[in-house]
Formats: C-alpha cells, sequence, structure tokens
C-alpha cells in the first residue's frame, strides 16, 4: 500500500467512520522468513526496535527514544509514516538492487499490516482498542488536510519534505523521522527498517487476550494470531523493558 493511497483515503479504517474495510494484506514469503529469522536471532528477548538502531549502528543518528512513546499504537504510527514517507521518496530515486528490494518490501508490508491491525484489530494489540482507534484517525486526519489536493507521488513527497512541525503530533514526528531516514544511504535506511519491523511485530504478539485470539484462530487467524500462539507455545509472554527518553 502506497502512501499515495494511504493519505487519499487512509482507507485502514472503521466503515462506521466513513473509510471502506480494507482487504487482508498480503505478507510474502519473503516477509515470513524475516520474521522467522529475526525470532531466532532474538532468544526470546523482545524489542520495540531499538536492538534494529544498535544492530545497524544508528543509535546516534537515530535516537533511541524513537522506539519508545507512551503507547506501541504511537510508536507504530509514527515508524509507520515515515515508512510510507521513505516508500514515496524512493519513488524519485533508481531500481533497487535485489537485497535491498527485499529489505523494502519487508519493511513497506508489515508497516501497512500493523496499520491494517491498528485499523480492523485493534483488540489484538498491546493498547485499549479505543486509545489505538483514537490515535489512528488522528494520524489519518492530520495526513488528509496535509496531501489531500497533490495527486502524484512527487507533489506528496514535496510538501512533506517541506513541512515543519509546529507540535510534536504523531503524524508530525513521522515525518521527522522519515527526512531522518532518507538522509541515509538505500541499503542502510531499507536494511534498518526491515529489522525494525519485523522486530516490532514480534513485540506486539504477546497478549493476555486469549479470548479474542482464539476467536480468529478458528476463522484462519491473523498473522498475529499464529504468532501469539507461537509464541505462547514458547513461553515468551511478556515485552522487554524499554528505553527512556523524551517523547
Amino acid at each position: 500500500m502506497s502512501f499515495h493511497s494511504y493519505t487519499s483515503a487512509f482507507p485502514r479504517g472503521f466503515e462506521h467512520r466513513g473509510v471502506k474495510k480494507a482487504d487482508r494484506i498480503p505478507l510474502t514469503d519473503t516477509v515470513k522468513l524475516a520474521i522467522a529469522r529475526t525470532l531466532k536471532e532474538s532468544n526470546g528477548q523482545l524489542s520495540c526496535g531499538v536492538s534494529s538502531l544498535r544492530q545497524n549502528f544508528q543509535a546516534e543518528e537515530i535516537p533511541l527514544w524513537a522506539c519508545n512513546h507512551e503507547t506501541p499504537a504511537r510508536t507504530m504510527l509514527i515508524w509507520h509514516v515515515a515508512t510510507e514517507y521513505c516508500v514515496i521518496a524512493q519513488c524519485k530515486t533508481a531500481e533497487l538492487e535485489t537485497l535491498v528490494l527485499n529489505h523494502h518490501t519487508v519493511a513497506q508490508q508489515i508497516s501497512s499490516y500493523c496499520a491494517y491491525l491498528m485499523a480492523f484489530v485493534p483488540e489484538l494489540l498491546p493498547d485499549h482498542p479505543l486509545e489505538t482507534t483514537r490515535l489512528f484517525h488522528e494520524v489519518r486526519n492530520e495526513a488528509l488536510n496535509l496531501l489531500r489536493k497533490d495527486r502524484t507521488p512527487f507533489e506528496k513527497h514535496a510538501k512533506m519534505k517541506t513541512y515543519h512541525r509546529q507540535h510534536e503530533t504523531t503524524f508530525a514526528l513521522g515525518i521527522w523521522l522519515g527526512k531522518k531516514l532518507e538522509e541515509m544511504r538505500d541499503d542502510s535506511r531499507w536494511k534498518i527498517l526491515a529489522d525494525l519491523w519485523t522486530e516490532m511485530i514480534l513485540y506486539i504478539a504477546p497478549s493476555d487476550n486469549a479470548k479474542d485470539h482464539i476467536q480468529h484462530l478458528a476463522n484462519g487467524g491473523e498473522l498475529l494470531t499464529h504468532l501469539w500462539a507461537l509464541l505462547s507455545h514458547a513461553g515468551i509472554l511478556e515485552r522487554d523493558q524499554q528505553i527512556h527518553g523524551p517523547d
């Protein structure tokens, strides 16, 4: 899902809020293998993305508190906006090499999937569903207000590139983060984002809300539900402590 489609309707929303219900986000084998690899390398120590920044030597360029806002939902939305910013910025450059393209695919698909979860099944996520819903529509509305008149990816990128935040909103922080990532080389940027999102999807999977997960399993289950079941079976029931810093 491109930033163009996202901001023209921010469509992963609720039907009763005037937003069309979307189909499930497709997740390729490349994405599933990346998640499995991250789980194996984590040794059961789940991270909200901090490990990605440290392992890619970017803890100075991007402060660790970028992975630690007051709720996981806000952190995910900030990184989702940043990821979509990078996707649209990439439209202006040359084609990516295969390995970098794989990282691009992993980052974009998991980012979109997490946005889908926030829009349609917030009860499966760590935060209270009402708070997740509120944050989602707050970002959607701010994106619409900024970009509703822009049609092409180039127009949207130009608008966001010159955007100066007046307040520390979720959307504004996402654009700020996207600009920081845009300054990096393609391979570094997409490696960081791919690693971060595979960490993030595992980080949000543990839950004590067995009832809703079991109901989803009965209907085939979301990927998140299958990850919840896998982690529960392995005895991974909690998340690691986060790095605290300014919001």
